[in-house]
């Protein structure tokens, strides 16, 4: 009987120390890990701070954001898929790689995309087009934004990626590269085109702005989206904020941008008078239609291993429901075109 009373009142102990446990994650701070690449408006101090701020008032409860930065949107959308982050911002090309590799990721947000990356030869290379990049070594981080504007330009020419040597390199690598004379063109975005301009040892053979305009996104994981909604419709709304501040503070936003990239001011207000950041939108079937025509493209060149469907993963503030690997695989991925 006493060995009966013991083992109850142990669990009943155990029982209180879980609930407590319980509680006190309920009660205690939430936090938001967000994933981002250089020049991104999250690290901004203000925007940062007017974000905390703006979480901690609308959902009534401390919130604990950290940011972890990242080369490129590939390894960006792997930690956001190992659990490591719960927010992040890339390219078009990411996504579509993340997806097919199963993800589990939800298109948030999305801004168009009207410049910012080209091709880069040095300055007494041969090259002088496109075209001439037949047999080459070309580098490109893949699965990135680089990537699809790497297939976009030779296209323009005739040629495909089985024309050149493609160089699968991290943006820090493929500069070393370049530099090195090891490689003989190198597809980037900014800042690490500027940058390579700024040096003086390269030029410019082909710039995104000769394309139609594609898109950045805004992901979340999954699980956050599921259980967090009301903190991401908070996120994009400060988010969209921080883009109209960076628009009327342009020498502010650059005076920032230089002391994170070592691009002087003058260089990143050049860039984005020219090109402003675009308004912030929520994911419409107008901007599902044009990632689906990314995705088809990496489809039928072979480089996914599935077809897809990019509405499987738009993500709906009025109506969640979690994709899952199946949803996001087209049903028409057999009788897809692969040539």
């Amino acid at each position: 009987m006493k060995t009966f009373i013991r083992a109850a009142a142990l669990s009943l102990l155990l029982l209180v120390l879980s609930l407590s446990q319980v509680l006190a994650q309920d009660n205690g701070p939430l936090a938001i890990r967000i994933g981002y690449q250089r020049g991104s408006l999250y690290n901004v101090p203000q925007v940062l701070d007017g974000l905390k701020t703006a979480l901690h008032d609308g959902l009534g409860r401390d919130v604990d954001v950290t940011l972890t930065p990242f080369p490129a949107g590939p390894p960006l959308l792997e930690a956001l898929n190992s659990g490591g982050i719960d927010l992040g911002s890339t390219g078009d090309t990411p996504v579509i790689f993340a997806l097919a590799a199963d993800t589990p990721l939800v298109l948030i947000g999305s801004q168009l995309s009207t410049g910012g990356s080209g091709i880069l030869v040095s300055k007494d290379s041969p090259i002088q087009t496109v075209a001439d990049l037949k047999g080459k070594k070309v580098a490109y981080t893949v699965g990135s934004s680089a990537n699809y504007l790497t297939i976009q330009a030779l296209k323009t020419v005739g040629l495909q990626l089985t024309d050149i040597q493609p160089q699968n390199l991290q943006p820090g690598d493929a500069r070393a590269a370049f530099e090195g004379g090891s490689i003989d063109a190198w597809t980037i975005w900014d800042p690490y085109q500027t940058i390579a301009l700024a040096g003086g040892n390269a030029r410019s053979i082909f710039d995104s702005s000769q394309l139609p305009p594609t898109r950045g996104y805004q992901e979340a994981s999954v699980a956050f989206a599921h259980d967090h909604s009301d903190a991401i419709e908070i996120v994009l709304q400060q988010y969209q904020k921080a883009i109209e501040w960076a628009r009327s503070n342009p020498d502010d936003y650059a005076a920032y941008l230089e002391q994170e990239t070592s691009v002087p001011a003058a260089t990143w207000k050049t860039i984005y008078t020219q090109t402003p950041p675009a308004d912030l939108e929520y994911i419409t079937p107008a901007i599902v239609a044009q990632e689906q025509s990314v995705a088809d493209t990496f489809f039928q060149l072979n480089l996914i291993p599935k077809a897809l469907d990019i509405s499987a993963a738009a993500w709906d503030p009025a109506g969640f429901v979690p994709p899952t690997a199946e949803a996001t695989a087209s049903p028409t991925a057999e009788s897809t075109s692969s040539s």
